[in-house]
């Protein structure tokens, strides 16, 4: 992740809070740095879990984060899948920071 790709991406999406965008906003917000935004989140999540199940439709995201995606980080994403749902992780340093599971029509 890169400071101007969090910024596109916020951009993208309509966000427009200073956290997303500024890092002295974050920072007065008690972050060390701008943050991915959680649609950004859910776009990436959902859609390594749709890519694996290309014709299937989706009919709910649940998210759970739990730790900021800063500039910087080096995101990897694993996922397992079960009959209906596919669930897929974001991972930084060793640590999950976020996580969605995708259910599919069945």
């Amino acid at each position: 992740m890169t400071t101007d790709s969090i910024r596109r991406e916020a951009e993208a999406n309509h966000v427009w809070a200073g956290a997303h965008h500024h890092t002295e906003a974050a920072q007065k917000a008690g972050l060390s740095d701008i943050i991915l935004d959680t649609s950004s989140q859910v776009a990436r999540l959902a859609g390594a879990a749709q890519r694996h199940r290309p014709t299937a439709r989706i009919v709910a995201i649940d998210l759970a984060m739990k730790r900021s995606i800063l500039p910087g980080a080096t995101v990897t994403l694993g996922g397992i899948e079960a009959e209906h749902t596919t669930t897929v992780s974001a991972v930084v340093d060793g640590r999950e920071t976020s996580r969605v599971t995708v259910t599919f029509a069945g």
